[in-house]
């Protein structure tokens, strides 16, 4: 009994684990340069101590690469922040090993923006931030950016349908 709980502990220790170089004094703040991005809501940064973190923010999720704007929504995202300084309020840290956080730009957060102008949908799995909900229905009574497609599909349900599907030839003999 003893023993699973100490694995336990660990477990959780471990998941929560950031590195000392790359946090500030508020703990749950980190800054650095963003030097990488992935997509529309995942980049990497470099802190002052030269360490690259990958980040994936918090409360949204952009189009996938095979989904209509992905390109789109990470061009906003790479013209909003690449090469520039941002600092990022961690949340919590994912299954990949990537800092979830809100980022910001000065006073601007860059979440905010990805879901207001239409380049990312709030990920409601994941966050009940009232402010992401209204952004996303503004931006869609307005038809900003993905919600210029009708019937835009969620990230989260496009991996859905291709794990199914992926699912489905495997189990063809």
């Amino acid at each position: 009994m003893w023993r699973g709980l100490v694995i336990l502990i660990l477990m959780v220790a471990c998941r929560h684990h950031r590195s000392p170089s790359a946090l500030s004094r508020d703990s749950d703040m980190i800054t650095g340069k963003v030097v990488g991005l992935a997509d529309g809501d995942s980049f990497v940064i470099v802190t002052d101590d030269k360490e690259e973190i990958r980040i994936r923010m918090h409360g949204i999720d952009a189009p996938e690469r095979r989904q209509p704007y992905w390109k789109s929504s990470r061009r906003f995202l790479s013209d909003m922040i690449y090469g520039k300084r941002v600092r990022i309020k961690v949340v919590d840290r994912d299954r990949y090993g990537r800092l979830v956080g809100v980022v910001f730009m000065g006073d601007t957060n860059v979440n905010y923006e990805m879901v207001r102008h239409g380049y990312a949908w709030h990920y409601v799995r994941y966050s009940n931030d009232t402010v992401l909900a209204r952004l996303q229905r503004e931006a869609k009574a307005r038809r900003l950016g993905l919600w210029q497609e009708p019937g835009a599909v969620p990230p989260w349900e496009e991996r859905r349908l291709r794990r199914e599907a992926r699912l489905d030839r495997e189990a063809v003999p």
